[in-house]
């Protein structure tokens, strides 16, 4: 604060901070600056579309649904019968019909569908169908003889918004927990059941998708929860590392409670839960403009031994990207899923499910792509032992390094013996579009302990002149997958030879071996700094194998998206095109870029992300894995792809579109209290305080933005500041070597330095741009005001809201609408609908304060300033506590008669609704001591500091905060 003296030293004058032309030139420039940031990330949002591997590839489907509504599922069972129901799905023309007269046919396994945010049960009818598809027409497909058809049930919901109240999901987890005793008691009735004997089920089959998966979680966690009623869970889109909006503390807190739940559960060995509960997440990938994929991780809640996360475009014949909601429909996801429910099924056993290890293996060689490390442990595991000691006559011995490349053109016209005995850094690679190999891993060199090791071969996308998608060889499409295995020593551990037999007869079909000792990797150190600079660059030559793996250790940030170009001279003896796998080993996603011709595709990986936890020990590598025909030259060029870069911050930083404004406004709130000491103070305008905070203030904010993300690699930090959050909910250090970043915004690639600015910059230009409409919409309402004064006379000057009598404080009209909200609040609406109807008195306080203020600015100044500062904070808590009251509002369309069951707090509305009938009689916080100037400061200070700091994963408490203020404001009215 600056002081002049004039002539009398017991004088002082208070110079008050002022918009120069040189600061509002300034504030214009970075407004002009953040529009055009804007403009870029709506435009890159917009307009970017998705190509090759992140191209858009599902395949359209047909049914024939049905759908029989489960009447006997009433009140007597549960109490929210009336607001939630249970169907069951049929598929026309093959499953049984529910009720043969008055007799119940339900003769195959349950299976429960959980539909997710705002979803519907018919959600069901696609992945039904197809099982019912594969199991009466195709069945001969299902490799499981205790396999049955599936009972999909599905659970109508109204179409909730659980994703925005913690108290629906918990409803929603608590019918589903009784409607799963009363299915489970159906099957009782059932005379397929009972004409044969069969074993009756104990426990249910789960599918949820996105909040569905998160219900399915919380419901063994219920006190009305069934044990071991759900040992196998397949959850699609959901969001199991975080809650996607942080608008409810309840849901938070739930989040919380689960997780913690299921570590526990899953670090006990001899509990149900480690020993016989799967889960299975599947994620969509970048596709997902709803949900951030970066949030269905289940890595550090779920072992690896009941459970694991993967992509879609991970997926063998699956190999694209799904949207938030086609990932229920998408027809090759849907058959993938068919048929791991199928043959995890086992129809003699109570549980109607094969134990954990047969269904995670199946679940590895069905959801991931064959290639992961974990996978080893399924490859050569057949039993059935062979004596091929006469079968293989006179065949070709290979004892050394080589690679062999036959074709229509180069038959292979002898049998082959590859010795491997003694090599204990052996790599062994087979790439053939054959669909029949026969392929022996010996355990004797005299070949008679042999296993089939066909079984074994992934599928990978067929990469020629005729597919230019992976899809195109997916399922349901007319081109077959190439095969391919690549084994150390480690997996060949135990085995002396390798047999392989075959005739190539198709001019399309090929096989290519590669057996030696030659590491195929290529390491690279180039880091984000350097690659932003110039670019990546090497030539990759094919001429001892026909791959080779390009290590990235320091590319890991998944907010940083990548172009890659490859150049490559097309041969006409190649029996296929070049294609690449990019994968990433600290989620299980991998893509397949094909290159029917030399040319560009974009990388972006879900790798480290803001607000997820990680294990600093874990391999965090971007690697990308060429597949070439030997003899092949590949000139690759890695760059930044900025356009898909900005394209991919709005998923992610969504939040921070409330947090960051509001951290500034309250920043802006506490400089006007700065410099209001006492009521014959100045109060400044909200823009004359923002610009001369942003404009002197600048290079300090935007230095202190640049180096947060250095800030979260120190754990001494991260404990302060999870000490010092009053809500305790994101521990960031779970282990000492698992940290989760969830303050600021999550960053922790230096490189994203400049995130922190751009958001800021946007918030400011979004700031100013918010007060310009202000000043129009006020200009507006003064000229209407005298227009209307014109012609009816209105006593615009007046203050109705004045109370009668000097002892009281609010006016009769007022204290009437005081206790009529609190009646509400306590017994019916939730407080968030309370905070929308008082910041609709707000706002026409300040249409009177505006032309008030146009007529006696002298008198109305202060008042004005203080409300028009209060109504931007005011409008930025809108947001946050909207959902709510979407909800209530939902309750109330599907004449759902129970009382709203949570937030009736008046506490969380109190405070600021007597601010505003204060603030509506014109009555401004008064400071009569330094102690409350301090208060005021500190507190909006810290409003400012907790919103950035903390704001993106606690903003329900935010409002807390501001309704904290406002109860402190509101007592200074009073002084």
């Amino acid at each position: 604060m600056i002081v002049e003296n004039g002539a009398d030293s017991s004088a002082t004058r208070v110079r008050y901070p002022l918009i120069s032309k040189r600061l509002r030139k300034r504030s214009a420039v970075l407004t002009f600056i953040g529009l055009l940031l804007v403009c870029a990330l709506g435009l890159s949002h917009v307009f970017h579309k998705f190509t090759g591997a992140d191209a858009p590839k599902c395949r359209s489907i047909y049914m024939y649904p049905s759908y029989a509504r489960i009447d006997g599922f009433d009140t007597r069972y549960t109490k929210l019968a009336k607001k939630y129901h249970i169907y069951l799905y049929r598929e026309q023309g093959k499953d049984n019909a529910p009720l043969h007269g008055d007799e119940i046919q339900l003769d195959g396994i349950p299976v429960l569908f959980i539909p997710g945010n705002a979803g519907s049960f018919k959600q069901a009818r696609s992945i039904a169908a197809a099982s019912a598809d594969m199991y009466f027409d195709s069945k001969s497909s299902i490799e499981n003889s205790f396999t049955k058809n599936l009972d999909f049930f599905t659970a109508d919901f109204n179409e909730d918004f659980t994703a925005f109240h913690g108290q629906t999901m918990i409803d929603q987890a608590s019918f589903l927990n009784d409607a799963i005793n009363y299915i489970l008691s159906l099957y009782s009735q059932s005379n397929a059941y009972k004409n044969s004997n069969r074993t009756l089920p104990s426990s249910v089959i789960i599918v949820g998708h996105s909040m569905g998966g998160i219900v399915a979680r919380l419901m063994p966690t219920l006190p009305n929860h069934i044990k071991e009623s759900i040992n196998s869970i397949i959850t699609l889109s959901s969001p199991h590392a975080a809650a996607p909006v942080t608008f409810d503390g309840d849901i938070l807190r739930i989040y919380e409670r689960i997780n913690t739940y299921w570590r526990s559960s899953m670090d006990d060995t001899n509990s149900f839960f480690r020993n016989n509960v799967s889960v299975i997440s599947i994620t969509g990938g970048i596709l997902d403009g709803i949900l951030p994929a970066d949030y269905t991780d289940v890595k550090g809640i779920i072992p690896e031994s009941n459970g694991f996360g993967t992509f879609t475009t991970t997926i063998p014949e699956v190999w694209t990207p799904i949207d938030h909601l086609a990932i229920v429909w998408c027809d090759q996801l849907r058959h993938v899923i068919a048929k791991y429910l199928l043959e995890t099924v086992n129809d003699e056993l109570s549980t109607k499910t094969s134990d954990l290890d047969t269904r995670l293996r199946l679940a590895r060689n069905l959801f991931l792509s064959g290639l992961e490390p974990v996978t080893h442990q399924d490859k050569l595991l057949d039993n059935n032992l062979l004596d091929m000691s006469s079968n293989f006559k006179n065949p070709i011995s290979i004892n050394e390094d080589r690679t062999f490349w036959f074709n229509k053109s180069n038959p292979m016209k002898s049998d082959f013996i590859f010795d491997i005995s003694g090599n204990d850094k052996l790599q062994f690679q087979l790439l053939t579009s054959l669909h029949d190999i026969e392929l022996l891993f010996c355990r004797t060199k005299d070949n008679k302990d042999c296993i089939q090791g066909s079984s074994s071969l992934s599928k990978i996308p067929r990469s020629s002149s005729a597919t230019q998608y992976p899809t195109d060889s997916s399922w349901g499409s007319g081109f077959s997958p190439f095969r391919f295995i690549s084994l150390n020593s480690t997996d060949l551990k135990g085995f002396e030879t390798i047999l392989l037999r075959n005739t190539i007869t198709n001019d399309d079909d090929f096989l290519i071996v590669t057996i030696g000792n030659e590491n195929n990797i290529v390491i690279s150190n180039i880091n984000p700094w350097e690659i932003s600079m110039s670019y990546f660059q090497k030539s990759l030559d094919f001429l001892t194998s026909f791959t080779k793996t390009v290590c990235f250790p320091k590319l890991w940030s998944s907010l940083i998206s990548y172009r890659l170009n490859v150049i490559f001279s097309e041969r006409e003896d190649s029996s296929f095109n070049p294609l690449v796998r990019q994968y990433v080993n600290t989620q299980y996603e991998s893509k397949w870029h094909l290159f029917p011709s030399s040319g560009s595709h974009d990388i972006n990986m879900h790798n480290i992300r803001p607000f997820i936890s990680v294990d600093d020990t874990s391999d965090k590598s971007l690697n990308l894995m060429f597949f070439a025909p030997p003899g092949q030259e590949l000139r690759i060029k890695l760059s930044i792809n900025w356009l898909l870069t900005f394209k991919m911050l709005f998923i992610r930083f969504r939040l921070a579109i409330a947090s960051i404004p509001i951290s500034l406004i309250a920043l802006t709130l506490s400089y006007q209290f700065y410099y209001f000491t006492s009521d014959t103070s100045k109060f400044i305008s909200f823009e004359t305080a923002l610009t001369n905070i942003v404009c002197r203030y600048s290079i300090l904010i935007l230095g202190f933005l640049s180096v947060t993300p250095l800030l979260s690699d120190c754990k001494i930090l991260l404990r302060l500041l999870y000490l010092l959050d009053p809500t305790s909910l994101n521990n960031p250090v779970l282990n000492d070597h698992t940290i989760t970043n969830s303050y600021m915004l999550g960053l922790r690639e230096p490189f994203t330095w400049w995130i922190g600015p751009l958001f800021f910059t946007i918030s400011v230009a979004t700031l100013f741009l918010l007060t310009r409409i202000f000043n129009i919409l006020e200009l507006v309402a003064v000229k209407t005001a005298k227009l209307v004064s014109d012609y009816i006379p209105v006593p615009l000057h007046s203050n109705s809201e004045a109370p009668s009598r000097k002892y009281m404080i609010f006016s009769t009209r007022q204290l009437v609408g005081i206790c009529f909200l609190f009646l509400l609040v306590m017994y019916y609406v939730p407080y968030q609908f309370a905070f929308l109807i008082i910041s609709l008195i707000q706002i026409w306080t300040c249409v009177r304060l505006a032309i008030l203020n146009y007529y006696e600015p002298s008198k109305y100044n202060n008042a004005h300033n203080f409300n028009m500062s209060f109504l931007i904070l005011t409008i930025f808590m809108i947001p946050i506590n909207a959902p709510i009251v979407v909800v209530f509002f939902r309750n109330i369309a599907i004449r759902w008669e129970t009382a709203f069951r949570s937030h009736h707090n008046f506490l969380a509305i109190a405070p600021s609704l007597l601010l505003i009938l204060r603030n509506s009689q014109f009555k401004l916080p008064v400071i009569k001591s330094k102690q409350n100037w301090l208060i005021v400061v500190t507190l909006s200070a810290y409003l400012s500091f907790y919103s950035f700091t903390y704001g993106i994963r606690n903003l329900y408490w935010v409002y807390h905060l501001y309704n904290i203020l406002n109860g402190v404001f509101f007592v200074l009215t009073l002084m």
